[in-house]
């Protein structure tokens, strides 16, 4: 996309990007959307988000769903989006990483959902600059239930702040066979978070 080929649209509510083929967010092209409501990237051919691909930009939700190559989140992929309430990162079918930091300056969000991807952990510190945090969904993902659970269990004990996980499903444990298809109730795992 052309890095100017939304000027002029700066009342511009939605943007819907989805089925384009498009490797790379566009971030110049994004620059100057003041009004954005929603800003949809489903369904692309990213491999990964970059350093700032999200970046300076006046959004209230974003959408990046169904992008099937989509493997990595980098650090501050998400970056310096004040007015960000919600993020969907759904159904991303080869997506394992997300870096501790690819949220920075992203402090009023209230919802983020990474349900359906090939996440087996989740570092806490994901969560350090959301402390408006109040949904996240984290079902549909194969879960290595371990040190990593209990991390995230001993970080949100100190946080002590109230967050919905998972919109009421259950989280699922993948292999090692002892816990393997043991379905977690998510506010066992995490204390002053209801299910």
């Amino acid at each position: 996309i052309y890095p100017l080929a939304f000027q002029g649209l700066p009342a511009l509510g939605a943007l819907h990007l989805q089925h384009n083929h498009l490797t790379n967010v566009p971030s110049q092209a994004l620059h100057g959307l003041e009004t954005l409501q929603l800003l949809d990237l489903s369904r692309n051919h990213f491999t990964q988000l970059s350093p700032r691909d999200l970046s300076d930009l006046n959004v209230s939700r974003i959408r990046i769903s169904g992008n099937q190559d989509l493997v990595l989140i980098n650090v501050a992929a998400f970056s310096d989006l004040p007015e960000t309430r919600s993020i969907e990162i759904d159904g991303n079918g080869g997506l394992v990483y997300i870096d501790r930091r690819a949220f920075v300056g992203v402090e009023r969000l209230e919802r983020l959902s990474l349900r359906d991807n090939k996440l087996v952990a989740l570092e806490p510190e994901v969560m350090l600059g959301l402390p408006q945090l109040k949904q996240l969904d984290l079902a549909g993902n194969p879960w290595q239930c371990g040190c990593h659970w209990q991390r995230l269990h001993n970080f949100m004990s100190i946080r002590r702040q109230h967050i919905t996980v998972s919109n009421g499903s259950t989280i699922t444990c993948s292999p090692p066979q002892s816990v393997s298809d043991n379905s977690l109730k998510p506010s066992l795992l995490l204390p002053n978070i209801s299910s």
